[in-house]
């Protein structure tokens, strides 16, 4: 993992825990919210038998 990733989730979770010691509510499905933002997407490519060279990109 990257330097400048590791600093922006720490960054991040220390603006959360700053929050939660002054007492600002946070819902579940918000955490969840930004915790699926950072998770990376991934994609499968599905080629084409016909030969025309055109394909498919189908993301998860």
């Amino acid at each position: 993992m990257s330097l400048k990733k590791t600093l922006g989730k720490a960054m991040l979770l220390g603006c959360l825990e700053i929050g939660a010691l002054c007492g600002v509510p946070v819902r579940p499905e918000e955490i969840e919210a930004v915790m699926k933002m950072s998770q990376p997407k991934v994609v499968q490519v599905v080629r084409n038998d016909e030969g025309d060279g055109k394909e498919k990109k189908l993301a998860r």
